[in-house]
């Protein structure tokens, strides 16, 4: 979770610290059993061997034990099960406590990387410095702290047996101004955007259940409306910000809103990413055994690949349900809607609250969004989907004292 541990101990201590944490959580006394009855576990065992299958049987290019080597990514959700029905209390608080502090410590890392020298968030400028082994650059952690974010304004909005809220509002700011004044990500901005449209539309729903519905027919006609006439002009004015990266890619967007092709926008990192995302897609229609079954996992660990290599290999890259469909068919793409479904199934069970119900639907919609435009398997990210949000929403869990005196 936090680079700063990379620049103060060796990867070996970092590697025994992680191993201790991860087989202590299974040193418990846990029925194997019950990962079966979870939706969202089962199907990422079968993702994982399927994923495995496909290396043993010289489908992917990726080498077996490569693919082995990448399975504890997939492991935190049971991880997260574990800590949410087998530590209890005092262990869960002390957990999230110390989670909280090292996302604190990384977060106040990068703020300080971005007052002393914001070009290190442009990765071309980190090679060579120290923050070249930080994540201050990096996509997937600007991602993993709006998720985390959000998962705050969640809870402090809709938990009511939390007695320690104060916490949640300060991070979600903090994270949220880092975000927009040190590192924007475009599409990330955006993703913030509809969250924060989505919880001020849940928070303000109707009480009567009879109104529900026109209530959101409503807010989402007058959404709809004020993008149609405003998005074009607002995006426009978004080209100036004091931003390279985010103020180019507005104007990408400013262009297509126009009727631009995607062909104007020359190089562009839109361009790219359209154009990556397109490859997967591709590659996954370009024959009835890619539908089936994909070409499989040819992207290597560890290498740097330009636009022209991913091309040549079928597989953008950069957007995890795209990418899945092309490496492994729609087989692929069936157990990743699963995982989806199971997911929001679980994060469900936290609460018998309808409008809690809604903001799960909400949260695992962004994280649908966000993979399809970015990554979205990655083991900080899981960290907050898997134990953080658990954790904050166990209170309003049903039966919560006698999940709460499990030993």
């Amino acid at each position: 979770m936090t680079p700063v541990l990379n620049r103060l101990l060796h990867y070996d201590i970092r590697g025994v610290l992680f191993a201790l944490w991860f087989f202590s959580a299974f040193s418990l006394n846990v029925k194997v059993s019950a990962f079966f009855h979870q939706k969202h576990l089962l199907w990422f065992m079968i993702y994982a061997v399927w994923m495995l299958l496909m290396s043993l049987i010289g489908h992917s290019a990726r080498p077996f034990m490569v693919q082995l080597a990448s399975l504890p990514c997939l492991a935190i959700p049971f991880v997260g099960y574990i800590v949410v029905n087998y530590y209890n209390h005092k262990e869960q608080s002390l957990l999230l406590k110390i989670l909280f502090i090292v996302i604190a410590i990384n977060l106040v890392s990068n703020i300080y990387i971005g007052f002393t020298n914001p070009m290190y968030f442009d990765l071309e400028h980190m090679e060579g410095t120290d923050a070249y082994y930080s994540n201050a650059g990096s996509t997937s952690y600007v991602a993993t702290q709006a998720f985390l974010a959000i998962a705050c304004l969640i809870i402090f909005y809709n938990d009511t047996k939390t007695t320690s809220k104060i916490p949640l509002i300060p991070t979600a700011i903090s994270i949220i101004c880092y975000i927009l004044f040190f590192n924007p990500r475009a599409t990330i901005v955006i993703l913030l955007v509809i969250a924060l449209v989505g919880i001020f539309m849940i928070h303000k729903e109707p009480k009567s259940p009879s109104k529900v519905r026109g209530y959101y027919v409503r807010m989402f006609t007058l959404i709809i409306a004020v993008v149609i006439v405003s998005a074009i002009p607002f995006f426009s004015i978004l080209e100036n910000v004091d931003n390279e990266r985010l103020a180019a890619r507005f104007s990408d967007i400013s262009v297509i809103l126009q009727g631009g092709s995607m062909n104007s926008l020359d190089n562009s990192s839109l361009a790219g990413r359209f154009l990556l995302g397109m490859t997967s897609l591709d590659t996954f229609l370009s024959s009835p055994f890619n539908f089936l079954w994909g070409v499989g996992d040819d992207i290597m660990i560890n290498k740097q690949y330009e636009i022209d290599e991913l091309i040549s290999v079928g597989i953008g890259n950069h957007s995890q349900f795209l990418d899945t469909l092309a490496k492994y068919g729609i087989i692929g793409g069936v157990i990743f809607i699963n995982i989806i479904k199971g997911i929001s199934k679980w994060l469900k069970s936290f609460s018998l609250s309808k409008s809690f119900h809604r903001y799960v639907d909400l949260f695992i919609f962004l994280f649908f969004f966000q993979s399809i435009l970015n990554n979205s398997f990655l083991s900080d990210l899981f960290i907050v989907i898997f134990v953080v949000f658990p954790l904050l929403s166990i209170p309003n869990k049903p039966n919560y004292e006698i999940v709460t005196n499990k030993c």
